[in-house]
């Protein structure tokens, strides 16, 4: 096929581009690590953009982050004298496309950690993955006919951290590393719930189904 379409294009006859539309472009500062329109504290790059460009949201993946003085910890005014933070613009992603993005990209740096006299204060640090959402879970059939497993995953800020898994309030394991976790929850709701070693926890609604409605 593909020397068919080199004959056919050899033929056609010849022409210029399309022409710029230049008065339904207008230049919009973009954050250059979401290309998303540029906040105050976002490193920016100027481009061109159809002008509806201008009603788009603002990066959502920038914001300051308060650090102590050796910019080592996140704090808060409970455990830090204002006057002496650090306040810092960080490039921020919600942990489960932190886990993505991290590996094609190894400038990227994650969110510290809070001190530990902050009160207990604790980020956002864990994400399911599968489930993304409440809904309906189906269980595979293996080839012997016997029904198979669900793979549950969570992504994790610390991916060294240990998570341990509950389904309905009993505990079905732990994870280190790789959070991923197989089971076979019978049909009907359930809920699962992940909690990490500092007692950050997660929580996931879904219902496992025999059969399309």
């Amino acid at each position: 096929a593909a020397p068919v379409l080199f004959d056919i294009f050899s033929i056609l006859q010849k022409s210029t581009w399309f022409k710029k539309p230049e008065y339904d472009l207008v230049k919009i500062e973009v954050c250059r690590q979401s290309g998303c329109r540029a906040l105050d504290i976002c490193e920016k790059d100027l481009q061109e953009a159809p002008k509806p460009g201008l009603k788009t949201a603002p990066c959502p993946y920038h914001r300051l982050v308060h650090l102590d003085a050796t910019g080592k910890y996140r704090v808060n005014s409970d455990c830090e004298d204002i006057s002496v933070m650090q306040h810092v613009p960080w490039f921020t992603l919600p942990p489960s496309m932190e886990y993505y993005f991290k590996t094609k990209n190894p400038s990227y740096k994650s969110l510290p950690p809070f001190r530990e006299d902050c009160g207990g204060a604790t980020g956002n640090s864990m994400e399911f993955v599968y489930p993304r959402r409440e809904t309906q879970l189906y269980i595979p059939v293996e080839l012997d006919g016997r029904p198979g497993k669900i793979i549950f995953e969570i992504a994790h800020r610390k991916q060294e951290s240990t998570v341990y898994w509950h389904l309905d309030q009993q505990y079905m394991g732990k994870t280190s590393s790789f959070h991923q976790l197989a089971m076979n929850p019978n049909a009907g709701a359930h809920t699962i719930t992940v909690v990490d070693e500092s007692g950050e926890s997660e929580t996931m609604k879904f219902e496992i189904v025999t059969k399309k409605r």
